[in-house]
């Protein structure tokens, strides 16, 4: 069974994504996944439903006039289950996460993030985002600016809010999105110590066990 497409779109849209199936499952399984949702992306913006005449998703989610996929793409980290990470006793990130073969990009209009793309190696995981994906950016331009090269910038979720690590062992500086800042109890956007990020992640698991 194919994996639904998750559409990161407005809560006044979610009722309208059901529309959506019957198009947005062509194209899985591609040799260029994140074209695909891209395409979708586009497609479910501008197309007009035959019964109401309105697009599918809102035209203010993003505008598509000049929008493109970005031409570089961030590999997708793990983590542990919370059993694995309140018992980790290392101080890096890297001790602790482990690849994935999802990647993120971003849907650019010139030099402005409109929303991103998460795509694995055969298929559209998710899309949309335009408020998250400026924020991503933010931190994206950060972490490349701490490195000499772009391999060694990863990018994790903790509770599905985005963390950038940029750098490897004793050199990992990491910057936090606005919503794992909050879940996180630390400044967003800011140079953190691997092991501040660590242990804010502990204690957010001590007080919300799972």
């Amino acid at each position: 069974m194919l994996k639904s497409l998750k559409f990161i779109i407005p809560p006044i849209a979610i009722l309208t994504v059901a529309g959506l199936v019957g198009f947005i499952g062509k194209g899985f399984a591609s040799d260029q996944p994140e074209k695909t949702a891209f395409s979708d992306y586009l497609k479910a913006t501008s197309q007009n439903s035959p019964g109401q005449g309105k697009s599918l998703i809102p035209h203010n989610a993003v505008s598509i006039d000049g929008l493109n996929l970005s031409s570089f793409s961030i590999p997708i980290f793990l983590t542990p289950d919370a059993r694995g990470i309140r018992s980790y006793q290392g101080t890096s990130l890297s001790g602790i996460l482990k690849p994935s073969d999802e990647k993120i990009w971003f849907m650019m209009n010139g030099n402005q993030p409109q929303g991103i793309v998460v795509a694995n190696r055969t298929e559209p995981v998710k899309m949309g985002g335009k408020n998250r994906s400026k924020d991503l950016m933010r931190l994206y331009k950060a972490a490349k600016a701490s490195v000499k090269r772009d391999h060694e910038i990863r990018y994790f979720e903790f509770e599905g809010q985005g963390i950038f690590v940029a750098g490897t062992g004793k050199h990992e500086i990491v910057y936090l999105s606005q919503g794992a800042a909050k879940l996180l109890n630390l400044p967003a956007g800011k140079k953190l110590s691997p092991s501040d990020v660590i242990t804010g992640m502990k204690n957010r698991l001590q007080s919300f066990p799972r």
